[in-house]
């Protein structure tokens, strides 16, 4: 059984709290689990917007961890 392939997408994020506007990179399985974990980290509230996905190279650069967002 092979592992579920990774990929690093791009999240813009508005946190409902301080109004603030950023973008994360987060490493999961699809779409939809970049959305969720965003939200499982800076809550249900903040409004995310699927930008797009970050190459292997620069997700490798950027040190990305599976399911663990990083601001960019």
């Amino acid at each position: 059984m092979g592992s579920k392939k990774l990929t690093a997408f791009t999240v813009a994020v508005k946190s409902q709290g301080d109004n603030q506007l950023f973008t994360c990179a987060v490493l999961v399985g699809d779409a939809t689990d970049a959305l969720d974990t965003i939200k499982a980290v800076y809550g249900r509230e903040a409004q995310t917007e699927l930008c797009g996905h970050l190459s292997t190279k620069l997700a490798a650069q950027l040190k990305l961890k599976p399911g663990k967002p990083t601001p960019i």
